[in-house]
């Protein structure tokens, strides 16, 4: 499904792509084009959230990917994954352009799940997510101001919760490893090449790479950032949440803080 010279509107959406509502390409290939706008309120709910899998059922994709690439616009969310279902096989999202006010989810997203192997939120193959071009994820507009960026928000909301990309799922398990591409001249707040949450495991490596101009203003990091649960939950916290992780950054590319496992975690 090809997607251009349109302009996209959206019912409110949840945060951090929890909801269900959204454009969904239910596993097949999705291009918004270059000449694709967006309209919304003075909410980030009010912009447009983009799916590469289903809302609610299970995908099939006989060891193939999910396939979404996006040229222009902006978007409250855009998962590459489902909305905390299954997907047999990988994920894959291309931004060349355009504007995230909230989250880009490699995986899955939803606001439960397991992070095991029989979890209904799960992903059996890998994560990819390339972010090129002049795509923008910002920060909140108090932390975008004291960097003199305010004008980045004209025409936009001023968002009161800074923007985040991350390489796995909400809540939920990938079998194999995560795979972040951040280059040109793409503008990221924070960047994670793990899952979000406590209940999140990526079974192989979660990897994320910052090359050619591209900057990410606070923090990349190789886990998580909400808890660190990993597998199976514990008092002590002392489960994997990642196999490993492998951050790179290279050329002229900027990275405020750069944290080999996780940021912000207990």
């Amino acid at each position: 499904v090809i997607i251009d010279n349109l302009r996209l509107s959206s019912s409110s959406g949840e945060n951090h792509g929890d909801g269900n509502n959204g454009l969904f390409a239910n596993g097949h290939m999705l291009i918004l084009g270059p000449g694709v706008s967006s309209s919304g309120g003075s909410s980030p709910t009010s912009y447009l959230q983009v799916y590469g899998g289903h809302w609610r059922n299970a995908l099939d994709l006989d060891g193939g990917s999910t396939d979404v690439r996006i040229f222009a616009g902006t978007f409250y969310n855009v998962v590459a994954g489902s909305r905390g279902s299954t997907i047999d096989g990988n994920t894959h999202l291309v931004m060349r352009g355009g504007t995230v006010l909230d989250t880009v989810i490699g995986g899955n997203s939803g606001s439960s799940g397991d992070s095991n192997a029989n979890s209904t939120n799960r992903i059996t193959g890998s994560t990819h997510v390339y972010m090129l071009g002049d795509v923008i994820m910002p920060g909140d507009y108090y932390e975008e101001d004291a960097l003199d960026n305010s004008s980045m928000f004209y025409g936009l909301p001023q968002i009161s919760e800074s923007t985040i990309l991350t390489g796995g799922s909400n809540n939920g398990y990938i079998g194999g490893g995560t795979n972040v591409f951040i280059s040109n001249n793409a503008q990221l707040w924070d960047v994670q090449a793990g899952g979000r949450r406590g209940n999140s495991t990526v079974e192989g490596t979660a990897m994320a790479e910052v090359s050619g101009n591209a900057v990410v203003k606070h923090v990349l990091c190789g886990s998580i950032t909400d808890g660190m649960d990993g597998k199976n939950a514990s008092p002590g916290n002392d489960k994997a949440c990642v196999g490993a992780t492998d951050i790179r950054v290279t050329d002229g590319a900027k990275v405020g803080s750069v944290f080999g496992a996780g940021y912000d975690t207990y």
